[in-house]
């Protein structure tokens, strides 16, 4: 499989930059699996309201990913879907997601995830919260993102 490490965009001067922030477009449905695979050097995505579904290992091994919100149009989120983002501290997972891959936030030692939910859903994977081996990510229950 082949995939780039980094974005490059060419700017009104014709010369080239490094793309680290995302915003994807109001047009879009689905954040494909595998769609930003190993994009080390991304930083922050901004997803819009229209997106319903987070595809399997979308963002894995963004290892600089810092911020990502989940809107609340979203109703999946794949397994391996935030593997590997190491940089990645808070997410909010609104009520709307129902189902949650296995692994989905493994190998992201530094996230604490605040659910709008009070307790997990049944359509959750067991493993959607694991982040090394028999050890799980910092989950608080019952939040609400203001």
């Amino acid at each position: 499989m082949y995939y780039a490490k980094h974005f490059f965009m060419l700017d009104s001067n014709n010369e080239y930059y490094e793309v680290t922030e995302i915003e994807i477009p109001n047009s879009v449905k689905s954040i494909g699996s595998w769609a930003f695979f190993g994009c080390s050097s991304l930083t922050n995505v901004v997803i819009p309201n229209s997106v319903k579904s987070i595809g399997v290992g979308a963002f894995i091994y963004c290892s600089s990913l810092e911020s990502i919100v989940i809107p609340n149009s979203v109703k999946s989120i794949g397994y391996y879907a935030f593997y590997g983002c190491s940089s990645l501290t808070s997410v909010v997972i609104p009520n709307s997601v129902t189902s949650i891959g296995q692994y989905a936030f493994y190998g992201c030692s530094s996230l604490t995830i605040y659910c709008e939910a009070t307790f997990e859903p049944s359509g959750w994977d067991y493993y959607w919260d694991y982040y090394s081996d028999n050890s799980s990510i910092r989950v608080y229950w019952g939040v609400k993102d203001e």
